[in-house]
């Protein structure tokens, strides 16, 4: 019977040697692909943040050249005024390109932002929308000239300020997926 104990003893040494084992090796494949996991996501919203950079600093040049052009075309258009529905539909010749390098610019943002740019970027061209069709067409350049109320061009301002943070807070926070 002594033999039958050795035997049992010896099985049972094997058996939690085995299954210590196993749970070790199950727990360091965990951590192992936890690890894996949270390297590929970090490194993700790294090449993210990357690409956000890139895009807005896009966007805002565009927004600022598309504005420029604006400006430029009031002081050219405003002897002349043209209605701004009609000239929408026309535009002048040289801001057909900037026009389309702004939409370009906006569209990708829009692709790569989170929600809360993708609504400052909708706020800042619901105001500069209504702007830039007013200057270009020499009927207003968005001043107001009573200052009783925020003027179109104070209100875009605000409006590109808001978005410009939100890109910022975007790319810079750490936090979450992608990190923003």
């Amino acid at each position: 019977m002594t033999g039958w104990w050795a035997v049992i003893g010896t099985l049972g040494g094997v058996i939690v040697a085995s299954v210590f084992s196993l749970v070790t090796t199950y727990l360091n494949h965990r951590w192992a692909e936890r690890s894996f996991y949270a390297q590929q996501q970090a490194t993700a919203g790294t090449a993210l943040r990357a690409v956000r950079r890139r895009v807005y600093l896009r966007y805002l040049v565009a927004v600022q050249d598309f504005y420029d052009k604006t400006d430029e075309l009031y002081f050219k258009n405003r002897e002349h005024p043209t209605d701004p529905e009609e000239y929408v539909k026309k535009p002048d010749e040289e801001l057909q390109p900037i026009r389309k390098a702004y939409e370009m610019a906006r569209v990708d943002a829009l692709l790569v932002a989170d929600v809360g740019v993708r609504k400052a970027i909708d706020a800042y061209e619901e105001v500069f929308g209504e702007l830039w069709t007013k200057a270009a067409s020499g009927t207003d350049r968005g001043r107001d000239k009573t200052a009783t109320d925020k003027s179109l061009d104070e209100k875009s301002t605000d409006c590109y300020d808001h978005v410009v943070a939100a890109m910022r807070d975007e790319v810079v926070n750490l936090s979450g997926p992608g990190f923003g």
